[in-house]
């Protein structure tokens, strides 16, 4: 089972970080693609530190999401890790390589722009998020609290295989910061 290792951030509970990581080891995802972002990137950081995971750091989320497809072709169930805002750019790559050919991918999203997230500038993308994956056939939770981290992931993970589609995980802000 994986182990969380000490991080450097005080910002950024340490609970959900493990919660996800175990999660996505007891789930049997053994690639992990991300790009940073403030409130998952400490996941990627100790997914990057466990051998139990292949880590790939990407330049953009379209690259990411053709990885992990890829991945997912060798028989490797694979996770991307990014922003809500990422989603927006991995459209093409959504719809014409996962839905099209029937490849499943676990996204875990930062669900920024939500109620409540106190960030301006992405409320629009948060009021806009669950309607745009809604469109796109993409089944989405969104995590409300730590606690339910494990079981959504785990829910993800299975819906993700019966259906041979792409499925989001959103974390709001309470479920992953202090």
């Amino acid at each position: 089972m994986s182990k969380v290792q000490p991080t450097e951030t005080t910002w950024v509970r340490d609970e959900p970080i493990r919660l996800i990581v175990e999660a996505l080891a007891a789930g049997g995802v053994e690639l992990v693609a991300s790009l940073p972002d403030t409130w998952l990137g400490p996941v990627a950081d100790q997914v990057a530190l466990d051998p139990a995971f292949r880590f790939v750091a990407v330049t953009n989320e379209g690259e990411g999401l053709a990885i992990c497809a890829g991945a997912w072709l060798t028989g490797k169930r694979s996770a991307l890790i990014m922003e809500d805002s990422g989603l927006l750019l991995a459209m093409h790559q959504l719809e014409t390589v996962c839905a099209k050919y029937e490849i499943p991918v676990l996204l875990l999203l930062s669900y920024r722009g939500h109620l409540g997230d106190g960030v301006w500038w992405l409320e629009p993308l948060g009021e806009r998020l669950e309607r745009v994956l809604a469109a796109m056939d993409v089944r989405y939770t969104v995590v409300h609290r730590t606690e339910d981290i494990q079981a959504a992931v785990r829910d993800a993970l299975v819906t993700m295989e019966m259906a041979k589609q792409p499925v989001a995980v959103l974390f709001r802000r309470e479920a992953v910061r202090a």
